[in-house]
């Protein structure tokens, strides 16, 4: 990532990469259109095509057919991956330029968060971008070391820099204290720095004053500006009103002008100007010079300048396009319009679930106007609500209803009243919630209020009562909500409560009806495409999944729900969903995943002041510690969220609480504190009617009577819950708690309780636990298969080959001589080595920042040749993937040669010497001339000459002469400047009284070092002849004298 402000030189330094670098690069510079994320992707496919030509057909024509990809954005991402990574045979990078420009897109952040998600492994990214890049995948990216970062500090110019610039770009020699005052002047800015040096003169250099934005301006002006025609003037001011310059826009925004010679005359003089699209003939001005265009049309003429606004937010609004309209009329100081267009428009956005663009809009009012009209507080309170800022709702609602007096303001009342209580509702305050809905209830029935006030207001109750566990009373008002929804069709209010009564019918077990209504609830968001809402829904089925033991399906649905959540900005549906995750996971025995999410939840509850779901991350926290036997943790965690339930007056997740905290008692020992416990807390729910909870209560009382060796009432106990299973439909929960309690479960299965039930169960946390195994194993490798399905065998001795499932890897599939080397360079480090120790090995003369992108591409290109979890990476260090079954003829050699060393001189010792001789088949590496490979090779064959030369003397000593011949043989072939072999082929010759030969070798003695010894340097050989010759054969002493 590359942030920087405008004029730092973000573009130069990427144009300057991209021609230094060895691979394919696509490069996209984003534009305001791409907040659409339908254009974005588009426009990322296009750039990768325009360099790959035929790729990304299959990807366009899913994103062509596609209605609205917001509703599954993952399926158009994976897609798009597979192509990459099936499609293009190499590395490349892809440049994402000005992301600035969509920040404020939660669409295109959503979209561009999953492709970073699912990075493929043959692409690298480049993000640059005026403003901190906000996309939640960076920080897990950057903890992972996958993300670098260029900041201004790292853009801006050094004094030793600057001189370079000065000498090479402008003839000027800086002294290093001229240098240091123009960097302090200009911070490092590298356009203020290119404006100073263009106009300076060393002579005079201590007085130049300092260049800030505004003198940058008047350099504009009089360098850029004063030197255009009068028209050419007066059109750049105007046209900059429109970030985007499209003929059909500007041709009404400034009459009479001939907007394509303009452009093109624009374009002939390089003032500044980008080409979007030359087809549709779409420009867009330099973010610095129009910030300079914009500001001195302000500064000149004020009136000209709101006019120009003023003339173009009309334009978009008859277009349509509301944000910029609503932009426009900003600037235009027409906050009355801006307010008109809220009010008109708000209530559908709201149902949208467009908050993010709502507050942004109500930010733009003055704080008077934002306070006076109520009809805009009350549209601001929801907005509020939605995205989590309750304290700011309550405050001005207590400020509106304060205003409101007489019976002329009855329906401003009700509504507000309403509003007041779903505010003290999500903060806990049941009460007061009840007094304030039931008031605007009375309200409306006495005045015939509408159908659509009445039925929230109906709803609301309905949510009271089912936070309360009040559960009859909550579908009697939902019902109610219902009917008055029904008479006037309203799609999004049947949504909320078809999701209401969804979760109620889920609390008590009624699971299948909770479906049904959830379903109807997800496809009422679906039809007014109002995400935030949709993810709420998403979070109550998956919990059903969880339910029923379908964890995959459930967290693939929860994950589905968050990315909705985000897009929104709606933090309380984040905080739930992060929990429900969390419990999912806890299910799975995934403890620090876990506990993960549940302090994520925690932390945006308390944004959004969410004090219910606090109080559960609170308690799964302290569940979790229970299951890791931690109880003093657990313990004073779940006090602490049965507190703040008993403090709010909540006594169904009072009694939730303190089942936990009766399980804490009995694993503790304390049995009897735990049976009392756990059996008032049964009572509250068969009160409450949550056959679930209570079903899980009268497994912990079997569990706490079994452990008191009660076992009649242990088998009463189970009976009960599962006969309360049968009424539920599912048994999971038996499952999840049956993984700490297996005697227990063998117990049922003995007494054949439940026809069979508690054999499923057993089956059920074989089946999980085996799962959990299979995890564990998972985690070290990508892929748990990997021993049976890619097993490596790898040669480096003489003709270097890899073979991969009995297919030999081919030169054209590493694509470099590096990619083949730096696999073998990581077989001779088992133990790995890091990623500095790999690029100093390969890339010895290469700066850090080539090393390193070498690194990266090679390391892509060999697992692109093998497969891609070859490698891993472990303490920082990268390694041949250690559940790999790889044989190495190195390792081999180097294995016999230790086991040769166990023995004595015996003939074990000489058959493991046999066996590293076979392997030795020759020269380590012999196409590769790096340094570490000639180290390496030289070791390997001084080996190799050891072990010849011990064989030698083996085989000699059994008499076996030829044998101990052609090993000596071998290895002067080898080294032909080894003295002492030659010394021992000749005794061995003489031995057998074969003088011609032991001549012969003598001769090639001679021969091989007549160039490199003196004669009195040969006195070993002539000591030999001496010995074993002259003596016997006197006839030889004139050719050893000679």
């Amino acid at each position: 990532m590359i942030t920087a402000p405008a004029g730092y030189g973000k573009t130069t330094l990427l144009a300057d990469f991209v021609h230094s670098i060895d691979v394919p690069v696509c490069w996209y510079s984003f534009n305001v259109e791409d907040e659409d994320p339908k254009l974005l992707l588009e426009g990322i496919l296009s750039s990768i095509s325009s360099r790959f030509p035929g790729f990304g057909q299959f990807p366009i024509s899913q994103l062509t057919t596609a209605s609205d990809i917001r509703n599954n954005p993952r399926h158009l991402l994976e897609i798009m991956i597979k192509e990459i990574n099936n499609s293009l045979p190499d590395y490349l990078v892809l440049i994402l330029e000005d992301y600035h420009l969509i920040e404020h897109s939660e669409p295109a952040k959503v979209i561009l968060n999953l492709l970073l998600e699912q990075i493929p492994e043959n692409c690298n990214f480049i993000i640059t971008s005026r403003t901190q890049v906000e996309i939640p995948v960076i920080s897990k990216l950057t903890l992972r070391n996958q993300v670098s970062i260029l900041e201004m500090s790292h853009l801006s110019f050094t004094a030793d820099e600057t001189k370079c610039l000065a000498a090479a770009c402008f003839g000027q020699n800086l002294t290093s204290q001229e240098a240091d005052n123009l960097v302090k002047k200009t911070e490092g800015w590298a356009i203020s720095l290119m404006l100073h040096l263009n106009n300076l003169s060393t002579s005079n250099f201590s007085k130049r004053p300092e260049i800030t934005k505004d003198q940058v301006f008047r350099y504009m002006t009089t360098e850029v500006f004063e030197k255009q025609s009068l028209d050419i003037q007066q059109f750049l001011l105007a046209s900059s009103t429109i970030y985007d310059m499209e003929s059909e826009f500007i041709e009404q925004l400034i009459p009479n002008v001939n907007y394509l010679k303009v452009m093109s005359y624009l374009a002939q003089q390089n003032l500044f100007l980008q080409c979007v699209d030359i087809k549709a003939r779409h420009y867009r001005y330099h973010q610095l010079f129009r910030d300079f265009l914009q500001e001195k049309l302000r500064q000149d003429d004020p009136t000209q300048f709101g006019i120009l606004h003023f003339k173009a937010a009309l334009l978009y609004e008859q277009d349509h396009q509301l944000i910029k309209a609503v932009t426009h009329y900003h600037n235009a100081g027409k906050y009355h319009e801006v307010a008109r267009i809220i009010k008109d428009a708000g209530p559908d956005l709201l149902k949208a679930g467009k908050w993010s663009i709502m507050q942004r809009w109500f930010k733009m009012l003055p704080t008077n106007l934002r306070a006076s009209d109520p009809e805009l507080v009350l549209l601001d309170v929801q907005c509020l609500s939605h995205l989590g800022d309750i304290k700011k709702a309550h405050e001005l609602l207590a400020s509106l209803f304060n205003k409101l007096s007489g019976d002329e303001d009855w329906l401003l009342k009700a509504e507000t009243l309403s509003w007041r209580g779903a505010m003290f509702r999500l903060g806990g305050y049941f009460k007061e919630a009840k007094i304030n809905i039931l008031a605007a209830i009375r309200l409306l029935e006495d005045h015939h209020g509408p159908a659509e006030l009445l039925g929230a207001c109906h709803r609301r109750l309905g949510d009271i009562y089912k936070d309360q566990g009040q559960f009859p009373s909550s579908i009697k008002q939902l019902r109610l909500a219902q009917r008055y929804y029904s008479s006037i069709f309203d799609i999004g209010a049947l949504a909320l409560v078809h999701n209401s009564l969804g979760v109620t019918y889920k609390r008590l077990g009624q699971l299948t009806k909770a479906k049904m209504y959830l379903e109807k609830a997800r496809v009422g968001w679906m039809k007014i495409n109002n995400l935030g809402e949709l993810a709420a829904t998403l979070n109550n089925i998956g919990i059903i999944y969880q339910r029923f033991g379908q964890y995959n399906l459930a967290l693939d649905v929860f994950h589905s729900g968050l990315e909705k959540a985000k897009e929104t900005g709606h933090l309380r549906i984040e905080a739930v969903i992060k929990i429900s995750i969390a419990d999912t996971l806890r299910d799975l025995s995934r403890f620090d995943e876990a506990l993960k999410n549940y302090y994520e939840g925690i932390e945006l509850a308390r944004q959004s002041m969410e004090a219910t779901f606090i109080a559960y991350a609170t308690a799964g926290i302290g569940e979790t510690y229970r299951l890791l036997e931690q109880y003093d943790r657990a313990k004073t965690l779940l006090e602490e969220a049965r507190y703040q339930t008993e403090d709010q007056k909540q006594p169904y997740e009072k009694a939730l609480f303190d089942v936990q905290l009766g399980i804490i008692d009995y694993e503790t020992g304390l049995f009897e504190r735990a049976k009392m416990k756990l059996s008032n807390a049964g009572k509250h729910l068969r009160i409450m009617g949550d056959r679930d909870a209570l079903a899980k209560v009268y497994f912990h009382l079997a569990q706490v009577s079994f452990l008191s060796r009660e076992y009649n009432a242990a088998a009463e106990w189970l009976n009960k819950a599962s006969k309360l299973a049968d009424k539920l439909g599912y048994e999971n929960f038996m499952v999840i708690e049956g993984k700490k309690t297996l005697p227990l479960v063998h117990y049922g299965v003995s007494l054949g309780i439940g026809e069979g039930r508690f054999v499923r169960v057993l089956e059920k946390i074989r089946s999980l636990n085996e799962m959990e195994q299979a995890r564990d194993i998972a985690d070290k490798s990508k892929s748990s298969n990997l021993k049976t399905k890619h097993d490596i065998v790898a040669h480096a001795l003489g003709c270097s080959k890899i073979i991969l499932n009995n297919h030999q890897i081919k030169d054209i599939d590493w694509r470099s001589s590096r990619a083949k080397e730096m696999f073998f360079y990581l077989l001779i480090y088992p133990s790995g080595r890091t990623r500095e120790q790999i690029t100093t090995a390969l890339w010895p003369d290469s700066s850090p920042a080539k090393g390193s992108s070498n690194f990266h591409i090679n390391m892509f290109r060999a697992r692109r040749a093998l497969f891609p979890a070859v490698f891993s990476l472990e303490d920082s260090k990268y390694k041949i993937n250690p559940d790999l079954r790889v044989w190495f003829d190195v390792a081999e050699f180097e294995r016999l040669i230790a086991i040769a060393g166990k023995y004595p001189k015996d003939e074990q010792q000489s058959i493991a010497l046999e066996r590293a001789e076979e392997v030795y088949s020759g020269a380590f590496l012999t196409e590769f001339y790096t340094e570490w490979v000639e180290d390496r090779r030289r070791e390997l064959e001084h080996a190799y000459l050891g072990i010849l030369s011990l064989l030698a003397d083996f085989q000699a000593e059994k008499g076996n002469i030829d044998k101990a011949l052609t090993l000596l043989e071998k290895l002067l072939s080898i080294d032909p400047y080894q003295e002492d072999v030659y010394c021992r082929i000749m005794r061995l010759h003489l031995e057998r009284k074969n003088r011609s030969l032991a001549l012969l070798i003598y001769q090639k003695y001679l021969n091989t070092f007549a160039k490199e010894k003196e004669k009195d340097a040969l006195s070993g050989i002539r000591d030999l002849c001496h010995k074993f010759c002259l003596d016997k054969y006197p006839q030889t002493s004139r050719v050893i004298n000679t």
